[in-house]
């Protein structure tokens, strides 16, 4: 029993705490893992690896194969990269920064420092955690150039009565049983208010009690 007791315990600790990811405001998230950001960058991290390694699919790579006219097919840092005459520069949000630069740490219900409508995509693979992730969207939508994508995977089970869901109804792909892709397109430079935004129920992915 003594060698399975760490994974065990690691395994619990991800449970709880992406628990707390979905059931919690990004804020409260937020302030929560900057008194301790070694849980989310160890405990969690690691966790969530885990958890996607089992997957058929991973939702990220076929979300990275379709950025491919995007993304050039090169090493090094993945903040900034050349394509040809053009600078493609990728930038990376959570609740804390990596080690390497690579990603930026904040609350993106308070915005993100990419500046208006400077962004060709916007990608949320399985991260849509918060209670108020209505707000993410609209910073997305924020960020995006006028004609920008929208790409967003979700696990399918998080929808209430996906079947009858004006936003689940028709999604871009279904191909795995596990998780949805929507591709949205942003048509022009005005936004609208959180009030007039449709923001269909989202289920937090909680664990039984054993």
């Amino acid at each position: 029993l003594q060698p399975f007791l760490p994974h065990s315990l690691a395994a619990a600790q991800f449970r709880f705490l992406n628990e707390k990811l979905y059931t919690t405001t990004s804020d409260a998230a937020w302030t929560m893992f900057q008194k301790d950001t070694t849980s989310f960058v160890s405990k969690y991290h690691r966790g969530f690896r885990s958890q996607v390694e089992v997957l058929p699919v991973n939702p990220l790579d076929i979300i990275i194969q379709s950025l491919k006219s995007y993304l050039p097919a090169s090493r090094g840092s993945p903040a900034v990269r050349k394509v040809g005459a053009n600078t493609v520069k990728i930038w990376s949000f959570d609740l804390c920064e990596d080690s390497k630069g690579w990603v930026t740490a904040c609350d993106i219900k308070k915005g993100v420092p990419p500046p208006l409508s400077s962004v060709d995509v916007a990608v949320f693979c399985l991260s849509l955690m918060g209670a108020n992730y209505i707000d993410f969207v609209k910073e997305a939508t924020r960020l995006l150039k006028t004609g920008g994508t929208l790409k967003i995977a979700e696990v399918i089970s998080r929808f209430s009565n996906a079947a009858n869901n004006p936003v689940t109804k028709d999604p871009q792909d279904t191909s795995n049983k596990m998780f949805v892709l929507f591709y949205f397109v942003k048509r022009s430079a005005g936004g609208k208010s959180t009030g007039d935004i449709y923001a269909p129920p989202l289920k937090p992915c909680v664990y039984k009690k054993r």
